[in-house]
């Protein structure tokens, strides 16, 4: 998919920014809060499904590509300070910069909006186009809405998920 162009605006994607939860250090925009799980879909999630989620019941599985949880001891163990390990696949994210774990709300990695993030890399699982269908999903508690935030996904040129003051924000 490398190389692809965008039919819309013109632009060719070349896939190198890194996938980011809660900052991006390409840009510059990190976010304070906690988050107590990421995922991200290689479809686009009905109403239904997020309810699952959202209730807390097992996790939807179908066509997940990346699922990291603080709570779950198979994705992240809090004598660990360096690393979370996706849940779907081998894919590791680095916890960069000081994010702190919490038992919180059945665990959360907190981030002090400075400078701190995960990173997962680029790994290919997670290179979308404008035409393809996936979903992003952050569970988190803002410390503040003010401002942009980023949320999850890679930069600006590629997909993010973002506050923006009080609002949604996504860019594909």
């Amino acid at each position: 998919q490398s190389g692809q162009t965008d039919l819309k605006s013109g632009a060719t994607n070349s896939f190198t920014s890194e996938f980011q939860v809660f900052g991006s250090q390409h840009s510059g925009f990190f976010t304070d809060g906690d988050v107590a799980r990421a995922s991200v879909y290689q479809k686009v999630l009905t109403e239904a499904e997020i309810l699952i989620n959202y209730h807390q019941a097992a996790i939807l599985t179908t066509n997940l590509d990346l699922a990291v949880n603080a709570g779950n001891l198979m994705s992240y163990t809090p004598d660990n300070t360096d690393e979370t390990q996706d849940l779907v696949s081998s894919t590791t994210g680095t916890l960069t910069n000081g994010v702190d774990f919490s038992i919180n709300f059945g665990g959360t990695w907190e981030f002090d909006g400075t400078d701190d993030y995960i990173t997962f890399g680029n790994p290919t699982d997670l290179q979308y186009i404008y035409t393809d269908p996936f979903s992003l999903e952050v569970w988190c508690k803002m410390s503040t809405v003010s401002g942009f935030k980023h949320l999850i996904g890679k930069t600006y040129a590629n997909y993010r998920l973002a506050i923006s003051g009080n609002r949604i924000s996504f860019r594909l």
